[in-house]
C-alpha cells in the first residue's frame, strides 16, 4: 500500500488564503458592529420617546389640575436653564432616574451622575435641585424671560397672534396658549460654555438627532441635519 509522499503533502494554508480569511472575518465585523450599533440606536429612540410621552403627560395632567396653569417643574435655584428640576416635583409625582436620563447620553448616565465631569445630576448640591437628561420648554419661573429666541420659520403667519404687546409669547406657561414654540419636552440637546451635551450625538460637535415632543401630544424626531438653533442664554444654547 503506497504511503503519501511526505514532499508533496500539503502543510496549512498559504499566506493568500490567511489574508482572505482574515479579510473576510474583519468584513463580517463590521457587519455586526453596524447592525448591533443600528439595534443600539433603535432601543435608544425608543427609550426616549417613552420617556418624553411619560413626562408631557405627566405635565398635562398637573396642568389641568391646576387651571390649565403649568405647575412650577423648574428648580426655583436656577432659572435660566430648562433642564434644571425641582426636587420637589420629582418626588411629588415619584419620579425615577430612568425617567430623567436617557441612555443614549454618553456622560449623563441613568444612575444620575456625570461621568464625564464628575458629579451627582440626581441630587444637586444645593439641596432642591435635578439635572435632567431631558428639557422643559415651560416658562414657568421665568426662564425663558432672560436670552434671545430664534424666530420660528413660520413667524410671519403667527406674529400677531403671539405678541403681547412688545412681549412674545415664546414658550407655554399654560394649556391651550398661542406660542410661537408649541414645545412641551424635548431630548437634552444644548451647548453650554462651548461644550455639547446631548442625548444623541454623532460626534464631540454634532448632534445626530433629537425628539421634540408638542403640547398636542405628538412626538417628532428631528434629525441632526435639520436641526436649528431655539433659544440662546448667557451660557446656554438650545436647539
Amino acid at each position: 500500500m503506497s504511503q503519501p509522499n511526505p514532499t508533496t503533502s500539503r502543510q496549512g494554508f498559504t499566506l493568500v488564503e490567511l489574508l482572505v480569511v482574515t479579510a473576510i472575518i474583519i468584513v463580517l465585523a463590521l457587519f455586526s458592529f453596524v447592525g448591533l450599533r443600528k439595534l443600539m440606536l433603535t432601543a435608544h429612540k425608543t427609550e426616549s420617546l417613552n420617556n418624553i410621552r411619560a413626562l408631557s403627560s405627566l405635565s398635562i395632567a398637573s396642568a389641568t389640575d391646576n387651571n390649565g396653569n403649568f405647575p412650577e417643574i423648574h428648580s426655583p435655584a436656577n432659572s435660566t436653564a430648562p433642564y434644571w428640576f425641582s426636587r420637589e416635583f420629582r418626588e411629588e409625582h415619584e419620579l425615577t432616574r430612568a425617567q430623567c436620563y436617557s441612555s443614549a447620553n454618553r456622560c449623563w448616565k441613568r444612575t444620575g451622575m456625570d461621568i464625564c465631569n464628575p458629579r451627582d445630576l440626581w441630587d444637586w448640591a444645593d439641596g432642591v435641585s435635578s439635572v435632567w437628561g431631558y428639557v422643559c420648554l415651560v416658562n414657568d419661573n421665568g426662564w425663558a424671560d432672560s436670552g434671545d429666541f430664534v424666530q420660528p420659520d413660520n413667524w410671519a403667519s403667527i406674529r400677531q397672534q403671539v405678541s403681547v404687546g412688545r412681549n412674545v409669547r415664546w414658550v407655554p406657561e399654560k394649556i391651550g396658549q398661542d406660542v410661537a414654540y408649541p414645545i412641551l419636552w424635548m431630548d437634552l440637546t444644548r451647548i453650554w460654555n462651548g461644550g455639547i451635551v446631548g442625548n444623541f450625538m454623532k460626534d464631540d460637535t454634532k448632534p445626530l438627532g433629537t425628539h421634540v415632543g408638542y403640547l398636542d401630544g405628538h412626538i417628532e424626531w428631528v434629525r441632526g441635519d435639520d436641526m436649528k438653533e431655539r433659544f440662546r442664554g448667557s451660557a446656554t444654547l438650545l436647539w
